[in-house]
């Protein structure tokens, strides 16, 4: 009998492990496809919190594989398994950089950590909700600024260490009552601390002459790229492998 009952026990625990283990492949493939960033998850990048991380779920999944344990409390040792690969951290607002040219909301989006070979957004948004400048009357673009358009640019340095999308100027016209953005792709292509380096420049349309361009903002950001997680490598060479063959 008491072998019967061990031998159950460790047939639900292996079943359990492997169940689990498939589920969390399932979630983070799932997060992957929907673009979520797994940099924060400490089960791929800190090796210690990952083994303890996963000792938590087998031994909680060692309780749940006992004979008597409802069909709900399996389950729960399976969801464990996925819990540890969820980025929790990845739902908070990321603090954004102030943008301080402008008396108002102004600010960069950017991470500071980054994966090499893995897309980030950078976003620039500059709040258009409190005209600026003294007294209630209307003011226009000229009034603020002295010029009619923002020129955003987006480069990187070294220039090899990032790939940019766009990689050229982006031209709005300043709005003074409405949200200017500006969305980038960035790609780290090495391993380091390369610096974005966004500018900002005013133009002034003139009739009958030449437009007048005018350096309005500069700002360094240092970004530390890591490697790809241990997760990230094995997975590139399964499907290095599979396409190979």
């Amino acid at each position: 009998m008491g072998v019967t009952l061990r031998w159950d026990w460790l047939r639900n625990w292996a079943t359990t492990i492997v169940a689990g283990a498939v589920f969390a492949i399932v979630v983070t493939e799932a997060q992957l496809a929907l673009g979520v960033d797994l940099l924060d998850v400490p089960f791929f990048q800190a090796p210690f919190q990952a083994i303890g991380l996963g000792a938590i779920a087998l031994a909680f999944a060692a309780f749940q594989a006992r004979p008597n344990a409802p069909a709900s409390a399996r389950a729960a040792a399976v969801v464990a398994f996925g819990l540890m690969v969820m980025p929790y951290t990845a739902l908070a607002d990321r603090p954004a950089i102030p943008v301080d040219f402008w008396r108002g909301n102004a600010g960069l989006l950017v991470d500071r950590t980054m994966t090499v070979n893995r897309p980030h957004a950078v976003v620039l948004v500059i709040k258009g909700s409190q005209p600026i400048g003294k007294g209630s009357a209307p003011m226009d673009a000229r009034d603020v600024l002295g010029a009619d358009t923002i020129v955003a640019r987006l480069s990187a340095d070294p220039r090899p260490s990032f790939t940019l999308a766009p990689d050229d100027s982006q031209a709005k016209p300043i709005n003074l009552t409405e949200d200017l953005r500006w969305v980038w792709t960035v790609t780290p292509r090495q391993e380091g601390g390369p610096r974005l380096i966004l500018e900002l420049d005013t133009l002034t349309k003139n009739r009958g002459s030449a437009d007048k361009a005018s350096s309005l903002y500069r700002q360094y950001v240092r970004i530390t790229v890591q490697p790809p997680s241990w997760y990230e490598a094995a997975r590139q060479g399964l499907i290095g492998l599979v396409i190979g063959s």
